[in-house]
């Protein structure tokens, strides 16, 4: 069953929003540079990005008038209410 432009927007937003927490300084900075936490979260973040490339690639097939939109890259809507905040 085909993902629904709604549900990826959603996705989307979860995606860049667990990938934010993943990017702060104390979860980056876990362990000593060589250790195992590091290289987990340093992987996690690698296959996030594969992830919002096959997913990306999925809009781009199933609704090609979104083609160049921004559902699975760019800041979450958590981050940009942040940097307003700030």
């Amino acid at each position: 069953m085909k993902m629904t432009l709604k549900q990826h927007l959603e996705l989307g937003e979860q995606i860049k929003e667990f990938k934010e927490t993943l990017q702060q300084t104390h979860v980056m900075n876990i362990g000593p540079k060589a250790s195992h936490e590091r290289r987990a979260v340093a992987n996690t973040l690698k296959r996030v990005d594969l992830l919002k490339c096959a997913l990306d690639g999925v809009v781009c097939r199933d609704f090609p008038q979104c083609a160049g939109a921004l559902i699975y890259y760019g800041m979450s809507q958590a981050w940009l209410a942040r940097q307003e905040a700030k």
